[in-house]
């Protein structure tokens, strides 16, 4: 079975993912998350004690220093919450500001690898069979091998990986297949590799 293609940057993007869909990016992940919520969890109990402490009867002249008259004190109680808030919150808020922009920040990188790649800007055609693999590129990448230099292969939206045994990675985009030559491929794939 032979067919050409070549990778958009959506499919790079999802080819990634599917990449690193291992046990550790999993646990990562989630590690991620639970952060994420209790950081959450933290700021709603900052904001809860502001808003409790703004909103304690206090007795009259509590706080205050004794024969003082100060002509502004009624607008002060807004600008103490907002201060304590500022302090007790503010580095908390900071930090998951720097850390939604880091997450931003990632998928822009993968973008940049994808047109900064030579091959992913060519056309792929690639050969396969029950046999062995070959892979030819208009960028000048070519290569022939056995199945028994892949380890696995992962399937995701339009896109199918091919993980090799020596950290190395094939991109097949399904996006010009038939269904007749998807049922092919994947026939040909699932003889000869598992799938994860």
């Amino acid at each position: 079975m032979e067919f050409a293609f070549k990778v958009s940057e959506t499919e790079y993007c999802k080819a990634s993912e599917l990449r690193d869909g291992s046990l550790g990016s999993l646990v990562a992940k989630l590690v991620l998350g639970l952060f994420v919520f209790w950081v959450s969890v933290s700021l709603c109990l900052v904001l809860l004690w502001v808003v409790v402490q703004r909103g304690t009867p206090r007795p009259p002249g509590a706080g205050k220093p004794a024969n003082t008259q100060q002509p502004a004190a009624a607008h002060q109680g807004n600008g103490t919450a907002a201060r304590a808030l500022l302090e007790t919150g503010g580095p908390l808020i900071v930090f998951v500001a720097a850390f939604a922009l880091a997450l931003r920040r990632a998928p822009a990188a993968l973008r940049r690898a994808y047109w900064n790649d030579p091959a992913m800007q060519g056309q792929f055609i690639v050969d396969i069979s029950p046999q062995s693999i070959s892979v030819q590129n208009t960028a000048g990448i070519s290569s022939k091998s056995g199945w028994d230099a892949y380890s696995f292969w992962r399937e995701g939206k339009g896109v199918i990986v091919l993980m090799a045994r020596a950290e190395g990675y094939v991109i097949l985009s399904l996006a010009g297949l038939s269904n007749v030559q998807r049922r092919e491929l994947h026939g040909i794939l699932a003889s000869a590799l598992p799938k994860k």
